[in-house]
């Protein structure tokens, strides 16, 4: 296997934590359509392995994101490479809500990420390579 968790994992151990951490502060109540759970998700604020977490006014996790690209050792072994870090990335990508409403749906013929630079992979890479030297 790869040498650090899945994200697939990383998902679901947060995900669980998170619920775990409701539960405790609830004592467990599950009453009235499960309000007191949804209310205490609102408000935790919890540190995850990699970052803290919590939720936006739509439920929708704050975290920061990891770019990463799976390698080869020169021993032959896959393993996870960061190379990149976006902290506290939200659902309108750091814009406030009306600027990311103001962009439009999305689509093959509305592109709004277009509009913004992007940092290439090759970007990424070369910069890494000047900070490690």
């Amino acid at each position: 296997g790869l040498y650090s968790p899945s994200v697939f994992a990383f998902c679901y151990y947060t995900n669980m934590r998170a619920l775990l951490l409701a539960l405790d502060a609830t004592g467990a109540d599950l009453s009235n359509g499960q309000a007191h759970l949804r209310n205490a998700l609102s408000q935790l604020e919890m540190r995850s392995p990699a970052a803290d977490v919590h939720l936006d006014a739509n439920r929708t996790a704050v975290t920061d994101n990891f770019i990463t690209q799976i390698q080869i050792s020169p021993e032959g072994q896959p393993y996870t490479f960061l190379l990149e870090r976006s902290p506290q990335v939200n659902a309108t990508l750091g814009m406030t809500e009306s600027e990311y409403i103001a962009l439009g749906r999305f689509s093959m013929h509305n592109m709004p990420c277009d509009r913004q630079k992007s940092r290439t992979l090759e970007e990424i890479l070369h910069e890494r390579r000047q900070q490690s030297s």
